[in-house]
């Protein structure tokens, strides 16, 4: 999170990383040394200002950072679930949302901004609980996957499955 929620819980914005982005979205982390993802856009004095805002970047349920996915342990066999873990859609990640939304007293997001993968959510959000969307700020996303989308996710799925090495 970045910046303080105020007492009405009414300066609350949500930003949804793309694809293969994570949370890290401004300043510097301890674990990495390195600026978050839209740094330039997140911070005091910035345009997604933070002496105005309280701004929170989650990671994505079955991403690689932080959330349960494909690399957590699987309790029923002590292995990480790999290809076994269960499929899950960009509704099932903004499941997680709204119950974080609500877990957190956020009556409403001021304002969901996503890129890409990202602004999928946010429009999903928007379509599912919309009395939890004020206002959202997509990026290069889209409504519904193409067909030129689906042909590019089959060959590429099937060149990891064709890798010896994929487990």
């Amino acid at each position: 999170t970045y910046g303080e929620l105020n007492d009405e819980r009414s300066n609350a914005i949500l930003i949804c990383h793309a694809l293969t982005g994570s949370a890290h979205a401004a300043g510097i982390h301890e674990r990495e040394q390195v600026p978050g993802w839209w740094d330039p856009l997140i911070g005091p004095d910035k345009p997604i200002d933070t002496n105005r805002f309280f701004v929170l970047s989650s990671n994505v349920l079955g991403g690689c950072y932080g959330s349960t996915g494909p690399t957590s342990i699987d309790p029923a066999t002590g292995r990480p679930y790999g290809i076994s873990f269960p499929r899950y859609t960009i509704r099932d990640m903004v499941r997680a949302e709204i119950a974080l939304t609500h877990h957190l007293g956020v009556p409403d997001w001021r304002m969901i901004i996503g890129p890409s993968m990202g602004g999928m959510r946010a429009l999903e959000m928007a379509l599912m609980a919309p009395e939890l969307v004020k206002s959202l700020g997509l990026l290069g996303t889209c409504a519904a996957t193409t067909a030129d989308q689906l042909a590019w996710n089959v060959s590429q799925l099937a060149a990891i499955r064709a890798d010896p090495a994929f487990a």
